[in-house]
C-alpha cells in the first residue's frame, strides 16, 4: 500500500480523512509520516489512478497496512 494525493483522498482505494473520529475502522496514519490522518478501512473501492490524476507521495508503513488488512478482513468473514 502507498500513500497517493489526489483531489478526494490519500490511499488507492482507501479514503483517508484528515481527523479522525474515533471510528472502530479508522486506522491512524504515525505522526512520522508526511501525510497526516486516519484510513477509512470500511470504504475500500477500486479507483483508476490515471483517471485521478495520483501522485506518490510516501510508502504506508507495514504495521498501518497491516492493521487496514485486519479490519478489511473482518468485514469480510
Amino acid at each position: 500500500m502507498c500513500v497517493l494525493a489526489w483531489p478526494c483522498c490519500s490511499h488507492p482505494g482507501l479514503p483517508r480523512n484528515a481527523e479522525g473520529r474515533g471510528y472502530p475502522f479508522e486506522v491512524a496514519l504515525p505522526d512520522a509520516l508526511e501525510t497526516s490522518g486516519v484510513v477509512l478501512a470500511d470504504q475500500v473501492r477500486c479507483l483508476d489512478w490515471r483517471k485521478r490524476r495520483a501522485k506518490h507521495i510516501e510508502p504506508a508503513p507495514s504495521t498501518v497496512v497491516g492493521e487496514v488488512v485486519g479490519k478489511v478482513r473482518a468485514l469480510l468473514e
